[in-house]
């Protein structure tokens, strides 16, 4: 079978099988690029066990795999709560990932803009104190790691479109940091794909 040229997420799996068995599928597909849902039960990035790493790493490279991105589930976490206690536990998810992504070879640390209140939108602007705090953190640990940060656009994010990220970006200085730009994330925020 010839490769194909498309890369493929291991979200769709997340709660049907581990990571080994979701990347054995994808490869048997015909992926050779693929990004990997850190979650419980998928792959659990708390949990810091060389063996299942080591396992996982040989089965991307008999495979001839690249490991686009280790990307954390957001119902999981907000980098931009204003409960100080909540952002510390996301960039604390997000370091236990950036390790595991470190161990596994990836590319890049997939990181989204946290959650903004969608009752409230006059809070968003002070959600985002929190989350430029959050994100500088993770992007020293990332820098530190070697690992560099793709920024995603996320419907329920408070850099939801292109436009706002990249004046993000721009903003904060972020030079190092480049995007992954998901297409049916920005289609439920209505904005055109193609402009976005």
């Amino acid at each position: 079978m010839k490769p194909l040229p498309l890369g493929a997420h291991t979200f769709g799996f997340a709660w049907e099988c581990g990571a080994e068995q979701a990347i054995e599928q994808l490869a048997a597909a015909g992926h050779r690029t693929i990004q990997l849902m850190a979650t419980p039960p998928h792959f659990d990035p708390w949990q810091s066990d060389s063996l299942r790493t080591d396992r996982l790493r040989r089965i991307i490279e008999r495979h001839g795999l690249s490991l686009l991105a280790l990307d954390l589930a957001s119902s999981d976490i907000n980098l931009a709560s204003p409960a100080p206690a909540v952002v510390d536990f996301a960039v604390a998810a997000y370091s236990a990932a950036i390790d595991r992504a470190r161990e596994l070879g990836a590319r890049w640390i997939c990181v989204g803009s946290g959650r903004r209140h969608a009752l409230l939108s006059k809070a968003n602007e002070r959600l985002m104190t929190s989350f430029r705090t959050a994100f500088a953190r993770i992007h020293d640990k990332a820098h530190r790691a070697g690992v560099p940060i793709i920024l995603e656009n996320h419907p329920q994010g408070l850099l939801a479109s292109a436009a706002d990220i990249a004046r993000f970006l721009d903003e904060e200085g972020y030079v190092d940091t480049q995007v992954i730009y998901d297409v049916a994330n920005a289609h439920f925020i209505g904005e055109p794909q193609t402009q976005g």
